[in-house]
């Protein structure tokens, strides 16, 4: 069995850290990537692989299961999950029963680091081997239809014909995605930093550049995104993050979650800061209905 690390309580008001409590447990869970599907939590890191919790009550969050192999990023229909797991597979896997998932079909991977769903099409980051598109109409007989591998993919986002890569080194790049099988490069844009993490509204891009924070393009030109003028956020160091509404939360490794507003787009500002858990990093983060989820590495998690 596992035990909670720390376990930090933050409840949402308005999308800040409205109250805070701490209940030091043990040390027993190494966490680097969370995910959120409803009232389940899924913690991957190592001891055990991943850990499967019930947050309906963030307070007292429940054991559900424990699986033999690392779930990183995940997405999530009905009882169906797309999944990213250990460091070279994408699986679909059928959690209707949480404590038994079944494996429906995988296709193999080399590094792949995020996803994004579009009608019956997985776009996968795949890092060192660029952009992956996978169908997934038939769950249990998945067929690879198309990869984009000229440039290093550490995210990935789409809209309507346009898939916009997270390029590591490599900046911003944009992918004529209109003919899945063949995808193409229209735009590189470079970025002074790494390009890490990226997430859409559809009218505007959010970019996790490293150590120039987070940056924020217009999609106005879907071929051409715009990049808005300096926003006041470079002094954040942004590993990842994850966007609800108004709202985006960083994770800023040791230095904890960072909340930004965003209901301006070309004025976002700090509304909220939580500092990490005794000896953790932020690695990673998830927003739940009225909670928000922290993987923090050797400081195990944070709901």
């Amino acid at each position: 069995m596992v035990s909670v690390s720390t376990l930090n309580l933050v409840s949402l008001a308005g999308g800040t850290p409205a109250d805070r409590t701490t209940s030091p447990e043990t040390w027993d869970t190494y966490s680097t990537h969370v995910n959120v599907r409803g009232r389940l939590t899924f913690l991957g890191g190592q001891n055990p692989p991943t850990v499967v919790l019930d947050a309906s009550d963030p307070a007292n969050p429940q054991l559900v299961a424990e699986w033999d192999f690392v779930v990183h990023d995940m997405l999530f229909d009905g009882d169906l999950a797309y999944t990213l797991t250990g460091w070279d597979t994408f699986q679909v896997l059928d959690i209707a029963d949480p404590a038994n998932p079944v494996l429906l079909g995988s296709v193999p991977m080399t590094s792949p680091d995020g996803l994004v769903r579009q009608g019956d099409l997985i776009f996968v980051a795949d890092y060192y081997e660029g952009m992956k598109i996978i169908d997934v109409s038939d769950p249990n007989s998945l067929v690879l239809v198309g990869e984009f591998a000229d440039t290093n993919c550490r995210g990935v986002a789409v809209v309507g014909d346009y898939a916009y890569l997270a390029g590591w080194w490599t900046g911003l790049n944009v992918i004529d995605v209109s003919d899945p099988a063949v995808p193409a490069l229209v735009v590189n844009l470079p970025t002074t930093q790494t390009v890490n993490e990226l997430d859409t509204d559809g009218e505007y891009m959010y970019v996790a550049a490293s150590n120039d924070g987070l940056l924020v393009y217009d999609l106005s030109d879907p071929a051409l995104p715009a990049l808005l003028p300096d926003n006041g956020m470079a002094h954040y160091q942004i590993l990842t993050f994850a966007r609800s509404g108004d709202y985006i939360y960083t994770a800023n490794s040791s230095a904890g979650m960072t909340i930004i507003n965003v209901a301006d787009p070309a004025d976002p500002w700090v509304c909220g800061n939580l500092a990490t858990t005794w000896g953790g990093r932020t690695q990673d983060v998830a927003v739940g209905i009225g909670f928000v989820v922290t993987a923090e590495g050797y400081g195990g998690y944070s709901v």
